[in-house]
């Protein structure tokens, strides 16, 4: 499982430092800003564009063929644990072609876990560099950071992390809120996510009158909210039956097939893993076995 601090959650879906009840306030005031709009919609519309600019550019980088998106050079993460240094990595590389589906897998203290947080821009190696869409984000503040979090990578959890009194559909609306998309546009492509998950019929309920798997398909319209090239997924069937757990696979497999997304995901499970295209092993901080 992908142990991941309740603050790093926070920071993968919501602006920094934002309490629960920060955004809830932030949502009543778009809602009433949304009730006012008289048609002075220019910069929204303005975002809106950049929006859909972002999509074509999107599609249009899948087209030049299976470029790397993703690069690990040499890269090490060492903690400091009172006086002694944990090495949770020890100089990996790796590298990932857009449209790639990556299983890593290892047992726990392997390093996976740590792997997914500097890939996920939720932290910073201590050597060495990672580089996304050949960007160096090795040494980035966290404020370009997040912008990079909302813009290229979805993430998606083995415990779903869905706000409870929010619905289905306005779960999937949160993340294109944050960037600023007009309250109907949002609402109009949230539904449209969730009709293609097949939750048209169920975006009004509350996660808890959803099954399991269910809720794993509300997570994963979330994490394609805002588009992004990359979805990272910690054992995203871990918390589910067989049959949900084969559903929610499925989804992913067509995403990557059909949609072209870079899928990462994070298993022990030795036959999720053989759904991935390659398969990465890590043992105390390397990769063992690739292939």
């Amino acid at each position: 499982m992908w142990r991941i601090s309740p603050l790093s959650l926070k920071r993968t879906i919501f602006p920094i430092g934002w309490s629960n009840q920060r955004l809830l306030r932030y949502r009543k005031r778009r809602m009433v800003i949304g009730l006012k709009e008289n048609g002075s919609l220019t910069v929204k519309r303005r975002k809106l564009a950049e929006y859909k600019e972002k999509r074509i550019f999107t599609m249009e980088g899948q087209a030049k063929g299976n470029s790397h998106i993703i690069h690990l050079d040499k890269v090490w993460k060492t903690y400091l644990m009172g006086e002694v240094k944990v090495h949770a990595l020890r100089g990996v590389s790796l590298t990932i072609s857009r449209g790639d589906f990556v299983a890593i897998t290892g047992s726990s203290g392997s390093g996976k876990s740590t792997m997914m947080n500097l890939v996920g821009c939720l932290d910073l190696p201590t050597q060495g560099a990672i580089f996304l869409d050949h960007k160096d984000i090795s040494r980035l503040d966290e404020s370009d950071l997040a912008q990079i979090r909302g813009r290229k990578i979805g993430f998606i959890f083995q415990q779903f992390h869905l706000i409870p009194t929010l619905t289905a559909l306005e779960n999937v609306m949160l993340p294109l809120e944050f960037q600023d998309i007009e309250l109907s546009e949002a609402r109009k492509m949230a539904s449209s996510i969730l009709e293609k998950v097949g939750l048209g019929d169920r975006m009004h309920h509350l996660p808890g009158q959803l099954s399991g798997g269910q809720q794993q398909r509300v997570a994963i319209a979330r994490s394609l909210a805002n588009n992004p090239e990359v979805i990272l997924a910690d054992e995203p069937t871990g918390n589910l039956d067989s049959v949900s757990g084969a559903n929610v696979l499925g989804l992913l497999e067509t995403l990557w097939k059909k949609e072209h997304k870079t899928i990462i995901m994070v298993t022990h499970d030795s036959s999720l893993a053989k759904h991935a295209r390659r398969v990465v092993q890590l043992k105390d901080g390397r990769i063992v076995e690739e292939g």
